[in-house]
């Protein structure tokens, strides 16, 4: 037992260590950054899908998109809407945050919002929450998330 928590102590105290910053810090912040610069530094997080969430993803991006990760949309709204699952900056940058798979510090959602794979982690968490009324449209034309 003793043993078991002082391994739990070690851990906790590596977990809350304070990063030291690299002396080629100015360097790395003036790099432009891509969504294969983020790719190769965070490990995203695949979501296992079942059958019919995988066919119903497929069908609303062709909806949405076309598949197009590149595309941006001026919507009835004023605001672009862009990529695979068009998602408008500040719902792509809210949901992104709140399930943790953009850093709260975040500020802006270009490049990550170009990123498909990041869109489909972001929408399928919005989909099992219920939040398909963010593609009313879509949802109106394929039916409701299974």
């Amino acid at each position: 037992m003793l043993l078991t928590i002082m391994s739990l102590l070690a851990t906790v105290q590596v977990a809350t260590t304070t990063p030291k910053i690299s002396p080629n810090l100015s360097q790395a912040i003036t790099q432009e950054i891509t969504t294969e610069t983020i790719k190769e530094s965070v490990d995203l997080p695949k979501t296992e899908l079942t059958r019919e969430e995988e066919e119903y993803l497929k069908k609303l991006e062709q909806c949405e998109s076309g598949g197009s990760t590149t595309i941006r949309i001026l919507d009835t709204n004023s605001e672009y809407s862009t990529g695979r699952y068009q998602f408008q900056d500040q719902t792509f940058l809210t949901y992104g945050q709140k399930y943790g798979l953009i850093a709260t510090s975040t500020t802006e959602a270009r490049p990550l919002i170009f990123d498909g794979d990041l869109q489909q982690e972001i929408a399928i968490r919005m989909l099992r929450a219920g939040e398909q009324k963010h593609w009313y449209n879509c949802t109106n034309k394929i039916g409701n998330f299974p």
